[in-house]
């Protein structure tokens, strides 16, 4: 039964001169799901809202009395084989059949399904270029408590970054993990405790909220000392198409903003990256490429991530903040 299906669904920003999708064409029915994946900037959200704006309390009414029609169906055979024991071969055969029959075209629809499954994408390898520091540590937190309006919200705690490390802070929301990793890159946090850095240190930050970014990214190369060719090369191989580049970043998704920063945090030669939340609005393949990356590269790394596999298949040390 089929509950929403789309032809030739096409979609324009007004103010854009591109179309974000063309001529999609899909079906959902009452017993299966749909996912949608692709980069980020894809339409991915856009189409979804597209459906949502569909009679939403139609399609709850097809669902719900088609699942009440197969209970209720389910309920009458139990009783009918209770009743009348001489029966039930005979229904139980009925039902094997009938269950063999469901099995059948339940495998017939996935290979069908499988035709949906076009334009699969490719992520090219991004590239890294970590720095050795001269001695094996970098950094150290002793008795540093972070605070809120004047308001500990963490500590005090302690912990070293050596060389190599792939630590992650793990913590409820609100626990201070970002004001450590802002502490650590020298930004004005209320704090008490020690913050030492190596003399000499380069650190590379990628920050949690994207959401004010503006401006080309001719500029935001330029104000961050990013060498523009090399951003580019980074963005495009983050599933950016090149007619983006001339874009405002603003109107921008939130998933591209975030691989803006992401992009700039890559391009720079550092001894310690500090990456707050790397996942963020970031979709499957961009997920691939940065796991991929830390493996192949092996940088010596400080993040915040709520996703507990990434977190435990990346870092080689958990820092819990109370």
């Amino acid at each position: 039964m089929s509950v929403i299906k789309a032809e030739n669904l096409t979609f324009a920003y007004p103010e854009s001169g591109e179309n974000i999708f063309d001529s999609v064409s899909f079906q959902i029915d009452s017993d299966w799901k749909l996912g949608l994946i692709g980069r980020n900037g894809r339409g991915k959200t856009t189409c979804v809202d597209h459906i949502m704006s569909i009679n939403r309390t139609d399609i709850e009414v097809v669902k719900g009395n088609f699942s009440s029609w197969w209970e209720n169906r389910q309920r009458r055979e139990q009783m009918e084989l209770s009743q009348n024991r001489g029966y039930v071969g005979h229904k139980a055969a009925k039902m094997m059949k009938r269950s063999q029959a469901i099995a059948g075209r339940r495998e017939q629809a996935i290979e069908e399904k499988k035709g949906l499954l076009k334009n699969v994408e490719t992520a090219d390898d991004l590239i890294l270029r970590p720095m050795t520091y001269r001695s094996g540590r970098l950094a150290e937190l002793r008795d540093v408590s972070i605070y809120y309006d004047g308001k500990k919200a963490v500590g005090p705690v302690s912990f070293e970054i050596a060389q190599g490390d792939r630590i992650a802070l793990d913590g409820r929301n609100g626990s201070g993990k970002s004001s450590l990793l802002k502490l650590l890159t020298g930004q004005q946090v209320e704090h008490t405790g020690e913050c030492t850095l190596g003399s000499g240190l380069i650190i590379s930050y990628a920050a949690q909220d994207a959401s004010s970014l503006s401006g080309s990214l001719a500029g935001y190369a330029e104000k961050n000392g990013t060498d523009f060719s090399l951003f580019l090369m980074m963005l495009r191989k983050l599933g950016f198409e090149r007619s983006m580049f001339e874009k405002d970043i603003a109107d921008f998704s939130g998933g591209q903003k975030k691989k803006v920063l992401l992009a700039a945090s890559l391009c720079r030669e550092a001894h310690l990256y500090v990456w707050d939340e790397p996942l963020n609005y970031i979709d499957i393949y961009s997920r691939m490429q940065i796991e991929q990356l830390i493996t192949a590269f092996s940088p010596t790394l400080i993040f915040v991530e709520h996703d507990r596999t990434f977190r435990e298949k990346i870092a080689t040390k958990t820092v819990h903040l109370d």
